[in-house]
């Protein structure tokens, strides 16, 4: 059928009219039909797991870092463990022991060894400033308390000294 052929039967017979029943029977079939349920909020879900491992993770890490306080790697701390530990910290700036340059370094930072002077015979001198000072106590307390405050008595011969000088004293 083509569209003049629509058009011209249109004109002659009018609109056509729907049965008085056609509404009531459609919306019978379509409610009678099984529905899939629809997926509300499901992207909520994962969103809410991955923002509480987020918040997990975060907190772990602020309590790892107030805990260990930034200091050597775990692979340093445990080959250092074996080392001979640091003397036990003077009241104020003074001499500490290690019993090489690389605990040294593992112990004080990178950062603060590499600016040591060397004075001779073993010893090296740091000067710090006030605050930087107040850090490396905490590392070489916290690294005293790892290797369970062992005192440095019968040292091997390679065994270094640090002299800690505060500047602006």
């Amino acid at each position: 059928m083509t569209d003049d052929e629509i058009a011209r039967r249109l004109r002659e017979q009018g609109m056509a009219s729907a049965p008085p029943d056609l509404l009531e029977r459609v919306m019978r079939t379509v409610r009678s039909e099984p529905r899939l349920p629809v997926p509300r909020r499901v992207w909520r879900r994962p969103l809410l797991v991955w923002a509480a491992a987020a918040c997990l993770a975060a907190g772990g890490f602020a309590v790892a870092a107030a805990t260990l306080g930034g200091g050597p790697s775990p692979s340093h701390q445990s080959a250092e463990r074996s080392a001979a530990a640091v003397e036990p910290p003077a009241p104020g700036p003074g001499t500490y022991a290690f019993s090489g340059a690389s605990q040294a370094q593992a112990v004080l930072g990178v950062a603060v060894w590499s600016r040591r002077r060397p004075v001779g015979g073993g010893v090296y001198r740091l000067d710090v400033s006030r605050s930087e000072y107040g850090r490396l106590r905490q590392r070489i307390s916290a690294f005293r308390t790892v290797t369970s405050g062992q005192s440095l008595e019968g040292a091997s011969k390679a065994s270094i000294r640090v002299v800690i000088r505060v500047r602006g004293r």
